[in-house]
């Protein structure tokens, strides 16, 4: 998929894009792709307040006067609301549909939660701490080096690792409240 203009919900009410009946998904401005939000922002922002502008979509070609801007009075203002990038497929052309577009995005946020969650869980697991599978590993390192001191060594390590955390999660808090 690649960004290829920009879709609109609604236009305003006497607004300027709503007296020229501005529909479909906006492609250009003046001669200027729009590809994206932020090509329509940037066109937008060379545009003064009454200046005329044409505007071409998917369904057509609309000349209008740009009107005020409610919040700036020095910004050009359209009318248009709930404005999101529009996506084409690049195999097989023709624009994505929003159910496309929010499936994708699911999966997208499903898909970083589990990376995050999954490397966090690895992560823990290799502290030197003596259940967890870091430990085992820092024990048999330990007993090939300390033949017999292995397990103490190993246990010293555990709890100093595990004091670490805990003053890491308890201990700064503690500091802060008796300071």
């Amino acid at each position: 998929m690649q960004s290829a203009g920009v879709k609109f919900a609604s236009t305003a009410n006497d607004s300027p894009a709503s007296a020229a009946g501005l529909d479909g998904i906006i492609t250009s401005m003046d001669g200027v792709t729009i590809n994206n939000i932020y090509d329509l922002s940037a066109q937008l922002a060379r545009i003064n307040p009454h200046d005329n502008v044409t505007i071409t979509t998917t369904t057509g070609t609309f000349h209008m006067t740009t009107g005020t801007n409610p919040a700036n009075q020095s910004l050009a203002y359209l009318g248009i609301s709930d404005v999101t990038n529009a996506y084409k497929y690049r195999v097989f052309g023709g624009y994505v549909p929003n159910a496309i577009i929010s499936i994708i995005s699911a999966w997208d946020g499903l898909l970083f939660w589990i990376l995050l969650i999954s490397s966090g869980v690895g992560i823990v697991n290799m502290l030197p701490i003596m259940p967890l599978d870091g430990g085992r590993m820092y024990q048999e390192i330990f007993k090939k080096f300390f033949k017999r001191k292995a397990n103490i060594i190993s246990k010293i390590v555990s709890l100093a690792v595990l004091f670490v955390i805990l003053f890491d999660i308890i201990g700064v808090w503690l500091l802060k409240t008796l300071a």
